[in-house]
């Protein structure tokens, strides 16, 4: 055989592979124009009014999820009702205008998106189901893309374990003088508007 010529079956081996090649890269262009024609040329959701993508919560929970899982810890000391007034006051402050107080969610957290959670609310048994330990991560390095900001160039680390023991205490009975500084200034529980 002549040294420049190559046998049959590798030629068609070669043949082959530069056509899927070719339609490879098309589909991953023709994907790219897509998505970009769609992102300038459509409506995507980006007011806090609009329904959620169908692939939001897939990009942002999921990931999210396994993340604080990962690296959320135990907490350094017990709950005490000395650390649940400490964590009522900053959560008074820092958190009450969007989470909600006992007996009065938040309007503003529930006209969020995602809506901020409302931590009080009796529909609201998520709370006390998260650990202590992923509610101060959360606080601690905030949530993107959901307003939530982060407090750890805030608050220390003490006052953000106070805040996350008393959330994840929310939906107990909690002491007298920790409602109380709840609910300081706030306005009185308004009935529950339900809209059918």
């Amino acid at each position: 055989m002549p040294p420049g010529r190559t046998r049959g079956p590798r030629r068609r081996k070669q043949t082959r592979t530069v056509p899927f090649l070719a339609g490879l890269g098309t589909g991953v262009a023709l994907i790219f124009v897509c998505v970009l024609a769609y992102l300038l040329l459509g409506r995507p959701p980006v007011a806090a009014t609009d329904r959620p993508a169908l692939w939001e919560p897939l990009l942002t929970t999921l990931p999210l999820r396994q993340r604080v899982h990962a690296e959320a810890k135990a907490p350094p000391f017990a709950a005490s009702e000395e650390g649940f007034e400490h964590g009522a006051r900053l959560y008074h402050v820092h958190c009450a205008q969007c989470h909600g107080v006992p007996g009065q969610v938040s309007a503003l957290g529930l006209q969020m998106a995602p809506r901020a959670q409302q931590f009080f609310s009796t529909r609201n048994r998520h709370a006390t189901a998260e650990p202590a330990g992923e509610i101060f991560w959360k606080t601690a390095y905030g949530i993107r893309h959901s307003g939530m900001p982060a407090y750890n160039h805030v608050l220390g680390n003490t006052e953000l374990w106070q805040v996350s023991l008393l959330l994840h205490a929310a939906n107990t009975s909690l002491p007298d003088p920790v409602s109380a500084i709840l609910l300081q200034g706030s306005a009185p529980p308004q009935p529950t508007l339900v809209v059918p």
